[in-house]
């Protein structure tokens, strides 16, 4: 799927598709079978295989390329800090 659709690209039709589900799920799927079939090792998966696969893959864009390890930091961060502070009286 990296050579289909890049990460930040991922990110960009995850929000899309909330949108415009039907015209999103109807173009990246026709794109998405088309890089598949021309892949000799796999060109055979049935069509529910290659779907479950790029959905599989899509519902992890947000946690690629860091991102969980970052929003897991931002939130350690914000919950020592939270608890360092003193109540002003």
């Amino acid at each position: 799927m990296t050579s289909v659709v890049s990460h930040p690209l991922a990110l960009q039709l995850i929000g899309w598709a909330k949108e415009k589900k039907q015209a999103f799920r109807l173009c990246l799927k026709e794109v998405i079978f088309k890089a598949v079939r021309r892949n000799p090792e796999i060109h055979k998966a049935t069509d529910n295989d290659i779907e479950k696969c790029a959905k599989d893959w899509l519902r992890g864009a947000s946690d690629r390329n860091g991102a969980r390890k970052l929003r897991y930091m931002r939130a350690a961060a914000a919950a020592s800090s939270s608890t360092t502070e003193m109540p002003e009286e």
